[in-house]
C-alpha cells in the first residue's frame, strides 16, 4: 500500500514538472472564474465551513498555535506595521476595546476602568507612540490607573511596595545612602 502511494507521488511530481507551464497558463486564464466560484461557494456554505474550521481548531489547539506562530514569525514586521496603523487610525476604538478587555479580564465588579488618557497619570509623560499601561492591584485585581512604561516598570521593580518607594525617594533627595533610607 505504501509502495503504491510512493509510486503515485512520484508520478504526480513528474507530471507536474512536465506540465507546470501549461498548468500555470491555464491557472492565469481562469483565475477570475475560479475566484468567483470559490467566493460563491463560500457564501453558500459559510456556516458549514466555519463549523468545520472551529471543530478542527478545538481538536488540534497545538497545531493551530504552531501554524499561527509560524505565520507570525514569517510576517512579524508586516503584522506590527498593520497593528500600528490600525491603532493610529482608530485611537478611540483601541482605547475602548483595551478598556473593555481589561475590565473583562479583571472582572467588571472590581472597579470601573476609565478611558485611557493622553498622558501618564503619575508623571504626566506622553507615551510618544507607545501605549499607556493598565495598572492594577495584583492582589485584588482592582484597576488603579494608566501608567507610562517607566512608571509601570518602576512599580514592578519595587513589587508595588510603597515603603520601598518612599525609601527610594529619600535616597534620591539625600543624594545617596545615609542610613535613613534603608527600607523596612
Amino acid at each position: 500500500m505504501a509502495r503504491d502511494m510512493e509510486k503515485k507521488r512520484e508520478y504526480n511530481r513528474k507530471y507536474y514538472q512536465e506540465h507546470r507551464e501549461k498548468w500555470y497558463e491555464h491557472h492565469i486564464e481562469h483565475r477570475e472564474e475560479k475566484h468567483e466560484y470559490n467566493y460563491k461557494y463560500y457564501q453558500e456554505h459559510r456556516n458549514i465551513l466555519r463549523a468545520r474550521s472551529q471543530e478542527r481548531q478545538t481538536q488540534n489547539p497545538e497545531k493551530v498555535h504552531d501554524r499561527n506562530h509560524k505565520y507570525y514569525q514569517g510576517h512579524r514586521e508586516e503584522e506590527l506595521i498593520r497593528a500600528c496603523e490600525y491603532r493610529t487610525e482608530n485611537p478611540e476604538r483601541v482605547r475602548e476595546s483595551s478598556c473593555k478587555s481589561h475590565r473583562k479580564q479583571r472582572g467588571a465588579k472590581q472597579g470601573a476602568c476609565r478611558p485611557r488618557p493622553e498622558a501618564c497619570e503619575t508623571c504626566g509623560a506622553r507615551p510618544g507612540g507607545k501605549v499607556l499601561h493598565f495598572d492594577h492591584d495584583h492582589v485584588t485585581g482592582a484597576f488603579r490607573g494608566w501608567l507610562c512604561h517607566h512608571c509601570n516598570v518602576a512599580l514592578g521593580m519595587v513589587k508595588d511596595n510603597p515603603t520601598t518607594l518612599r525609601a527610594l525617594a529619600v535616597y534620591l533627595e539625600n543624594g545617596g545612602l545615609d542610613g535613613s533610607a534603608v527600607a523596612a
